[in-house]
């Protein structure tokens, strides 16, 4: 295998990953039908909480949990690539790039603990669920995910100026980090109101695009910015 081939791979892991990941959201919400489909916001009470998780989930749960394993495994690799890369292309220090590797992996943390306290909260019904436990899931994912879209501030804001400090990615995607990330920054001071918004959206559609541009663009070494 030519190094170049390597390169597409490694890039090309990051859109596989945010496409498993729709893939596996698709089956948990197959798994979970039949339960209320809006759910509770941040103030709802234990009643609502209850009657929102309280329903049994098919098997389809399982296969879900795995894709969504290999998802955050995909998106490990691309984050490792794409950082290694920008930090070679920063030179010297390469401290905002490290930065953003520090970003990144409290991004992961962050959110695969979100996906695992949800996958908790949905094997418990039918079996030993109780209205302590799903509130106490479900208030700890809610606070999961104001810190998660800081995370994803953490990982995209130094990622992005790095980025056009050294031209390693084209101008409109570096841009587009450092929006995202800012972006995500005030999302992080806003109360959550489901799971998901706008701007972390943008950042899954930024790590899409971003992997396809990367894989089809000729490959060329970056020279380190200079001081």
């Amino acid at each position: 295998m030519t190094e170049r081939t390597l390169d597409r791979i490694g890039s090309a892991t990051g859109a596989v990953a945010v496409l498993v990941a729709f893939v596996a959201l698709g089956l948990a919400g197959l798994a979970g039908r039949g339960s209320p489909a809006v759910r509770p916001g941040w103030d709802a009470s234990t009643q609502q909480i209850v009657a929102f998780t309280s329903h049994p989930v098919s098997g389809l749960i399982f296969v879900a949990d795995g894709m969504e394993s290999t998802a955050f495994l995909l998106l490990t690799v691309f984050f490792v690539k794409l950082l290694l890369g920008l930090k070679r292309s920063e030179g010297g220090t390469g401290w905002l790039s490290v930065a953003a590797m520090a970003g990144a992996v409290v991004y992961i943390v962050f959110d695969q603990t979100r996906f695992v306290l949800s996958a908790a909260r949905t094997l418990a019904p039918g079996h030993h669920f109780s209205s302590s436990e799903a509130a106490t899931f479900f208030d700890l994912g809610n606070a999961l995910t104001s810190f998660t879209w800081g995370a994803i501030a953490m990982l995209m804001i130094p990622m992005g100026l790095a980025a056009l400090r050294t031209n390693a990615f084209p101008l409109w995607l570096s841009w587009a980090a450092l929006l995202i990330g800012l972006a995500n920054l005030v999302w992080a001071f806003l109360p959550v109101g489901g799971t998901a918004t706008p701007a972390e959206l943008a950042f899954l559609a930024w790590i899409l695009v971003a992997s396809l541009s990367l894989v089809w663009r000729p490959r060329k070494t970056a020279k380190p910015a200079r001081d």
